[in-house]
């Protein structure tokens, strides 16, 4: 006699990913809201298209670090680019053989380039370090004109990083969250931000992750042994 009816579900666990939790609605309140706080108080000093002094001296700190780390930072820096979700669920759907898993993480990108591109990018105008902070601000790859705030890796960075926590164990969920981290870090080190700009952008990404999860990804958690992020 076999064990036909073992839920399909049960056998997920040896599956490199698996969705593994609910967002609860109070969850999803607490990272709205302060990730919205964060987003309006950058916003705020922002606003005037300028660089508060301590926001310059934060990012020179960081831009000046030695030239031996460009090669290094450069790679967590694609874990910003806009495929990078968009491949990470596609392995993700096929890992865990439920291809709406990969919803999310697809429906990210003209979610993240409407929102940024139509009304962030309009509200705040704020060039780039080599514009608003000097010509000492070193470029690394990064482009020297164009509007900076929010930036658009530190966005997709941690809105990725989000949406992969619904799929990992609880040892394992700070690791794309210092991941993003790390790729905001190396956006300024690149010349390509400032600090505000990082900052803005994992919040706008946490946003994104957030509302996609609770409208999507809880419809497809039903077993009674998964908990509640």
């Amino acid at each position: 006699m076999t064990m036909s009816s073992t839920p399909e579900r049960a056998r997920f666990g040896s599956r490199l990913f698996e969705l593994r939790a609910a967002m609860s609605g109070a969850r999803f309140l607490t990272l709205v809201a302060g990730a919205l706080a964060v987003l309006v108080a950058a916003s705020a000093v922002a606003w005037d298209g300028t660089v508060p002094r301590w926001e310059a001296e934060l990012l020179r700190a960081v831009n000046g670090l030695p030239d031996w780390l460009e090669p290094i930072l450069w790679f967590p820096q694609q874990l910003g680019v806009l495929g990078a979700p968009v491949i990470g669920g596609t392995l993700i759907a096929w890992s865990t053989r439920r291809w709406h898993a990969a919803v999310p993480f697809v429906l990210l990108v003209p979610i993240k380039l409407s929102v940024e591109w139509l009304f962030l990018k309009q509200v705040v105008e704020r060039e780039r370090p080599p514009v608003t902070v000097g010509p000492d601000i070193v470029t690394r790859g990064a482009p020297i004109h164009g509007l900076g705030f929010p930036s658009g890796h530190a966005t997709t960075a941690f809105a990725f990083a989000v949406l992969l926590v619904a799929f990992l164990p609880a040892r394992w969920r700070p690791v794309p969250v210092l991941l993003a981290a790390l790729v905001a870090v190396a956006r300024l080190y690149a010349g390509a931000h400032n600090v505000l700009d990082v900052v803005a952008g994992a919040a706008v990404g946490t946003i994104f992750a957030a509302v996609l999860w609770y409208t999507i990804l809880n419809r497809f958690v039903t077993d009674t042994d998964l908990g509640p992020a």
